[in-house]
């Protein structure tokens, strides 16, 4: 069985999946649409246990399953199903400060009379 986590990148419109080994010589493969279990899209992920998936939409859910194929090319079940909200903007940053720096010139003449 594969477990699966999703990180979303905002600049890039991206996912980055990620899971666990089934088996060292397997290679595995991700599946992806907008629809719940209507998955139109594939990765190839070779034997990397991450994939990234890119060019996604913005405001969009985009629903994930992976595969492990053997080395006899017999492909496995579906894993659980995953999925990841694409933001339609990205979230405004916090915790904005600003600190002031202050020059004063001080010119001093002495009379010495």
């Amino acid at each position: 069985m594969l477990a699966m986590l999703a990180l979303v990148t905002h600049a890039q419109s991206s996912v980055t999946l990620a899971w666990d080994a089934s088996d060292p010589t397997y290679t595995y493969k991700i599946y992806y649409g907008s629809a719940t279990a209507t998955y139109t899209n594939t990765v190839a992920a070779g034997t990397n246990l991450t994939a990234v998936v890119t060019n996604l939409s913005l405001g969009t859910t985009y629903y994930f399953v992976a595969t492990a194929t053997d080395t006899n090319k017999l492909e496995s079940a579906f894993s659980n199903e995953i999925s990841a909200v694409i933001p339609s903007k990205p979230t405004p940053p916090t915790g904005l400060k600003a600190t002031a720096v202050v020059i004063v010139n001080v010119n001093v003449n002495v009379n010495t009379k």
